[in-house]
Parts: C-alpha cells; structure tokens; sequence
C-alpha cells in the first residue's frame, strides 16, 4: 500500500507475517496482532 516508499519490503512483510502465525495459540485469541505479532489496540 505504499509503493516505493512503504516502510517493508513485500517479502519482509510475508515473512514477519508467517514467523507471526507459526507462533500464534489461544493466548492471543481476540487480539489483533501487526505483521511482526505486536498487539494492536482496538
């Protein structure tokens, strides 16, 4: 969504994303979580 100038590289993005869901379990049901697993308030 931001082109040249997004601040990730689409690959840095998917990976952080997959090491993101690799890790996931019931601890972090109902919480939204950024591409590198930081919580996103809501």
């Amino acid at each position: 969504m931001g082109g040249s100038k997004a601040p990730l590289s689409i690959t840095d993005s998917i990976s952080n994303m997959i090491r993101t869901i690799e890790k996931v379990d019931e601890s972090v049901n109902g919480l939204m979580l950024n591409y590198d697993g930081n919580v996103i308030p809501w």
